[in-house]
């Protein structure tokens, strides 16, 4: 029977160790310190100090079910009065149940009860849910974060359990203490059959959490494509963008998930749909680094040439960052390669200004203008001689790009570039045929400049 005060010592706090215990489990570490971490949230049950295996914790669970269901649910028949001496003797270390330092039996039976029907449901035992329920055990019964049986058996991945609680009259759309219901938390799984089984329900397919993220943006985020797909087809709203303005494609984009974004744009999402910061999928994407999803929302029809913040297209990111491939998709799909942003800055410069060599060559050969100066009259070969980037000077240079297109302060790439000491690049330049007597606002041609910076040699 009982054998000691230990297990009201965890309770009603067994919601909270179970809910660590399985937080434990899906870390897939062993069980070194697992005391010390149970012993923060008030647990000091019988699981031991040296447990060597993940099989050992769940055994030592399961003799804690088997012993608590022997006693509260199987055991009606047994000396309630002796039983509750053992149990009420104790004292407890904090006010456990409405401030009572004692409780009865039937207190105690009845909390041992609800937290019963929710670690069955975690564990997907059947039988015992079943036993509970007919016990009259209530099936929204709630932990201290406002778990119920159903959202911990949708964690535990339980579909037949789910279903179970379902048809007992579970809560559909009660959310835990986040705002996240059983089929969001489905749906963040990528729990396909639980999710048909709770839309099947009548389940709240549009719910938000407290993010504003609804199931669908889970899966999505999460690049779940058959639960995207179960939701689409139950009626999940598409442009749902609460959360910084990003629709479930949006998110998908950003994170790469191609599949996700094909099966949303054939349902219907708005491919050019931008998050507050005016980025749109296509931008995200290519953000990112993305290739495949970028190829995906051009092949649906994405607006290519859409401008975004600062009046950048999708094609300035994967220039500035130097993805070679997303910019020739961009290129080969017709956008535009000489718009230029708001401080006139164009693809071409961007790449040259950060040393992209490739992308600066697939730029030149699709026909990018080389001597299109940005607000403050800087070419792309004066960004890129300005940062030193040896080898794209080359190449601009050998592009005929205008060696002497000097910048608001008369300032050339030649004298730039000397001024900083870079005697590869000036080599290049004067090779090439800039001026070496241009002189800048100041009067100062490139060699004085090089001199009154202290580069003597020059």
């Amino acid at each position: 029977m009982w054998p000691s005060s230990i297990y009201v010592q965890i309770f009603p706090e067994t919601d909270k160790c179970v809910r660590a215990l399985n937080e434990y489990l899906e870390s897939g570490q062993l069980t070194a310190d697992l005391q010390m971490e149970f012993k923060k949230i008030g647990y000091h049950g019988p699981l031991q100090v040296y447990a060597r295996s993940i099989d050992q914790l769940t055994k030592e669970l399961a003799e804690i079910v088997e012993e608590a269901m022997d006693v509260f649910v199987l055991s009606e028949s047994c000396d309630q009065t002796g039983e509750t001496d053992k149990v009420v003797g104790q004292r407890h270390n904090k006010d456990v149940l409405e401030g009572k330092d004692t409780i009865t039996y039937e207190e105690l039976r009845d909390a041992w009860r609800d937290a019963l029907l929710r670690i069955t449901a975690w564990t997907g035992d059947e039988d015992k849910v079943k036993t509970l329920l007919q016990a009259g055990v209530q099936v929204n019964t709630e932990n201290s974060e406002g778990e119920t049986p159903l959202l911990v058996a949708v964690q535990g991945g339980n579909a037949e359990m789910v279903s179970i609680l379902t048809q007992a009259g579970a809560d559909l759309d009660k959310a835990d203490d986040e705002g996240r219901t059983a089929l969001w938390r489905a749906a963040l799984m990528g729990h396909v059959e639980i999710v048909s089984v709770l839309t099947r329900a009548g389940a709240n397919l549009n719910k938000a959490n407290k993010e504003g993220k609804t199931p669908l943006k889970a899966a999505a985020k999460r690049g779940h494509t058959e639960a995207v797909s179960s939701l689409i087809q139950a009626g999940a709203y598409l442009k749902t963008a609460a959360d910084f303005g990003r629709t479930p494609l949006w998110v998908a984009a950003k994170r790469g998930h191609a599949d996700v974004v094909s099966i949303l744009a054939q349902a219907g999402a708005d491919l050019n749909k931008a998050d507050l910061n005016m980025k749109t999928p296509l931008e995200a994407a290519a953000e990112s680094g993305h290739a495949e999803a970028v190829s995906t929302l051009i092949q649906a029809g994405a607006n290519l040439n859409k401008a975004g913040g600062c009046g950048r297209t999708p094609l300035f990111v994967p220039a500035e960052k130097g993805h070679a491939e997303i910019v020739m998709a961009l290129i080969q799909a017709g956008i535009d390669l000489n718009r230029a942003d708001e401080r006139g800055g164009t693809p071409i410069s961007v790449a040259a200004g950060n040393g992209h060599v490739e992308v600066v060559r697939i730029l030149i050969q699709a026909g990018a203008e080389l001597n299109k100066a940005n607000s403050m009259g800087r070419t792309p070969l004066w960004l890129a001689a300005d940062n030193g980037h040896v080898e794209v000077v080359s190449i601009l240079t050998k592009a005929g790009a205008d060696l002497n297109m000097a910048d608001d302060s008369r300032s050339t790439p030649l004298s730039r570039t000397a001024g900083k000491g870079s005697a590869e690049i000036v080599s290049i330049l004067a090779q090439a045929g800039a001026d070496l007597n241009m002189a800048d606002n100041v009067g100062w041609t490139p060699l004085g400049t090089a001199a009154g910076s202290g580069h003597v040699q020059m």
